[in-house]
């Protein structure tokens, strides 16, 4: 294992996050198989960048342990990022669970992560999480 996470390094990541990532996701379904060093360092990339949210990221890396290549594995796993699309996604959660938007308004500012669930459900999980909560946000505090 030491050598493959010496191999990521080289191809230029992070060593904090390919560590959290070895010790977190690659150790625990450790089966005598690693990811191509490549497709991994590729995969946190994605990550890194917006590209794919972690649980999208976790499913990409099943994938690639199971022998696809990062191309395969992460086809049509793009995470919506795109704030128009986004909006209509949290303005129809929003419309759909008023109770929830009165509870925020009342105070109750976990009413924000009840609704974040409902945004990341209704996106089939590929919902930018953190532009979500941004636009949540803004339309709550208005």
């Amino acid at each position: 294992m030491a050598a493959f996470f010496e191999r990521v390094l080289e191809l230029g990541v992070d060593a904090k996050p390919a560590a959290n990532w070895i010790i977190g996701e690659v150790l625990p379904s450790y089966a005598g198989r690693t990811p191509d060093p490549v497709d991994f360092a590729a995969l946190l990339e994605g990550v890194q960048r917006g590209e794919f949210n972690r649980d999208q990221g976790r499913q990409i890396l099943v994938r690639m342990l199971a022998g696809a290549s990062f191309v395969e594995a992460s086809a049509g796993m793009a995470q919506i990022s795109d704030a128009g699309e986004l909006a209509a996604i949290v303005d129809r959660v929003l419309a759909e669970n008023p109770r929830a938007v009165a509870d925020f308004r009342a105070g109750k500012q976990q009413a924000v992560g009840a609704l974040i669930g409902k945004v990341k459900a209704a996106s089939g999980g590929t919902a930018n999480l953190k532009l979500a909560t941004e636009l949540l946000r803004d339309r709550l505090e208005r």
